[in-house]
Parts: C-alpha cells; sequence; structure tokens
C-alpha cells in the first residue's frame, strides 16, 4: 500500500525494499535495501528474502517499517538511510498505529501480542530500553 508524505510516495515491494518516489514526477529518489528476512516460508512470507506485511508510518522526517521478522525499521525520508531497527521478537502483521500526542507506537504480532513502544525511542531520540507486550 503506498503512502505519501508530501514529497514522495513511499512503497514497500514484499521482497522487503523500500521504495520513495517523487510525488510530483514519479521519479525514484531512493532505494532502501531489504527491511527484514522473513523467519518462515508460509503464506505471505518469503523464506529467501525480506517481507513486509504493512504500510509505512511516517512520523517527521522518518518512516517506520513494520516487517515480517519482527522488526520495526525506522528509515530516513532524506536519504533512505536505515537510522536504527527494534525487534519485537514475532512478525509483525499489519501496518503500525502510531499516536504522536501520546508518544507510543503500537504493534500486532503474528502470535496476538500487542506492543506499545515509546515514539521517541524508536526515533533515536533516547536509548530504546524495551517495549510493554499487552
Amino acid at each position: 500500500m503506498p503512502v505519501l508524505d508530501g514529497y514522495c510516495v513511499l512503497v514497500v515491494q514484499r521482497s522487503g525494499l523500500l521504495h520513495c518516489l517523487g510525488e510530483d514526477d514519479g521519479v525514484h529518489r531512493w532505494i532502501t535495501g531489504r527491511c527484514s528476512h522473513a523467519p518462515i516460508a508460509a503464506g505471505p512470507y518469503r523464506a529467501d528474502g525480506g517481507v513486509a506485511l504493512g504500510a509505512p508510518s511516517i512520523v517527521g522526517s522518518r518512516a517506520l517499517v513494520p516487517t515480517g521478522s519482527g522488526e520495526i525499521v525506522v528509515v530516513s525520508l532524506d536519504d533512505g538511510a536505515v537510522l536504527s531497527r527494534y525487534d519485537v521478537g514475532a512478525p509483525i502483521t499489519s501496518t503500525l498505529s502510531v499516536d504522536e500526542a501520546a508518544g507510543l507506537v503500537f504493534a500486532v504480532t503474528v502470535v496476538g501480542e500487542l506492543h506499545a513502544l515509546e515514539l521517541d525511542q524508536l526515533l533515536g531520540d533516547r536509548p530504546v530500553l524495551g517495549g510493554r507486550s499487552i
């Protein structure tokens, strides 16, 4: 599912590649390498490469990409650089829910866990100490 941020259109391939296309002209701005490697070979997963099951969420100048390997990958919208990764321990099955006012990011995993993570930790504004599972 494509995501618009006012500058570019973000598209995640099933292979895990993240593309940024110019919103006004469709020109490739950058491509980020595989965001993940899927841990299982079933359904939409791929044992031989990355997989993303949800669309990226945009927060400021960064994209948060949920992955089938159980990571949230933080990518710079400026150049596609991977800034950080956080592993929730199981494949993430949908787009992340971001509550900027509360400073939280919610991720649902394939094993039915709901993780609540602090946004400023994911964005690298302070070290990630861990999230909460519900």
